[in-house]
């Protein structure tokens, strides 16, 4: 079987085949034989991607839809602005066609994480607030992170930063690898005119208990090798999570 490589994506680009002309491009399925999570998950294509000589990587969940021409508008964007590392398309949901999940417009921050990333974000939507956390315009725009159900990388990205950091199994990982790319100086842009629909956690959901679980472990391993909050922080973020849940 043929690999399936970025330079495959940039002929669909060339030749305005991309959303059309898939049924004409291979495509490679890798059995890992265990399911190792986001992160390691991922790096198993990523480094087949990148050994397949790839420009670009797009890391997808396996709960979305991409829209005809979101990868051409995002290598499109990438290939005009020199210095994007990563780019995020708009992630709609799938059923109301909003959006929903937002990238983030600022580092995180202890306030940040309780009104914004935990159930307490109800009490402050729609505030200015929130809005300095969140970007919700229509232009393209540099941002500290992208939702990590769609993450569009330059492939030459991960030879500065590495690839994803694999002590995670699950959550999380968006904001350890804007930590990786903002301590390189590298550019993270949302690209508004890309579009993907998700289904929201479509898998996540049935995996119940174990996904609190693993977002508290995700969550303690960001706070301690990334963000440096300290350890009282850290207990009243994960009282609040477990009050929650």
């Amino acid at each position: 079987i043929k690999p399936f490589c970025a330079r495959d994506v940039n002929r669909a680009v060339a030749t305005s085949k991309v959303g059309h002309g898939w049924s004409n491009l291979n495509f490679v399925l890798i059995h890992t034989g265990a399911n190792f999570g986001f992160a390691r998950g991922n790096n198993v294509g990523i480094r087949y991607a990148l050994a397949c000589g790839a420009d670009y990587i797009f890391v997808l969940n396996n709960d979305i839809i991409v829209d005809h021409d979101c990868i051409r508008r995002l290598v499109e964007f990438g290939e005009l602005n020199l210095e994007t590392a990563l780019m995020g398309p708009r992630v709609l949901d799938d059923v109301t066609n909003r959006y929903t999940q937002w990238p983030v417009a600022a580092r995180v921050s202890f306030w940040s994480i309780l009104f914004t990333l935990s159930p307490l974000r109800r009490l402050i939507k729609g505030t200015p607030l929130f809005s300095r956390f969140f970007y919700f315009g229509d232009e393209p725009k540099r941002v500290y992170a992208v939702p990590g159900s769609a993450m569009m990388f330059k492939a030459a990205t991960f030879g500065k930063v590495g690839l994803f950091d694999e002590k995670t199994f699950l959550y999380w990982e968006e904001f350890i690898m804007a930590e990786k790319l903002n301590q390189k100086g590298l550019a993270t842009f949302i690209v508004p005119d890309a579009i993907i629909w998700h289904k929201q956690s479509a898998c996540i959901e049935k995996i119940g208990a174990k996904k609190f679980i693993e977002n508290l472990k995700s969550e303690r391993y960001f706070f301690r090798e990334y963000s440096k909050i300290s350890f009282m922080p850290q207990a009243v973020l994960n009282i609040v999570m477990l009050l929650a849940y």
